[in-house]
């Protein structure tokens, strides 16, 4: 389902039905404006269904600090980012300069704000994306030589 800039309440509400109707416990969207998570809760705890959370992105693009209501699983799982790098433009992801060369990053790499960390090839014009916060690569999200979108994530970033 394509949102615009944001999801606008009837989306929410398509979403929310979903969720009902298959009996999912959790649904949770990440895209360039923020992530949506929807969690199902059984109606004797409380006489709300759905519970439906929205997180912007900040002024730099990630996601506000504000989480949904921690669960056990968060507490235990460490793969969690603390920054989502996302692609600045549309594109030709590369993991390294050149096709012969070694990647920039790869996962549990250390990184210094202003790193190079890839780079994207769009209209023959090749981009080099930058670390914003010094961290670890927990994760690398897209392969090499794949098409990306603006806004889509690339990288989870740890503190």
């Amino acid at each position: 389902m394509p949102f615009s800039s944001h999801p606008s309440i009837t989306e929410l509400r398509m979403l929310i039905q979903l969720v009902e109707e298959y009996e999912i416990d959790e649904l949770e969207i990440w895209k360039w404006w923020g992530r949506v998570v929807i969690r199902r809760r059984s109606a004797a705890a409380n006489n709300t269904q759905s519970l439906v959370t929205v997180d912007p992105p900040t002024p730099n693009g990630n996601l506000s600090a504000g989480n949904p209501e921690p669960t056990e699983d968060s507490a235990i799982d460490q793969d969690e980012p603390a920054h989502v790098v996302r692609a600045p433009l549309a594109g030709i992801f590369y993991r390294a300069p050149h096709p012969d060369s070694l990647s920039y990053v790869e996962s549990g790499d250390q990184v210094q704000a202003g790193q190079a960390i890839c780079m994207i090839e769009a209209m023959k014009q090749f981009n080099e994306i930058q670390a914003e916060y010094p961290g670890t690569i927990i994760k690398i999200l897209v392969d090499n030589a794949q098409e990306v979108s603006q806004g889509q994530e690339l990288f989870w970033q740890s503190e």
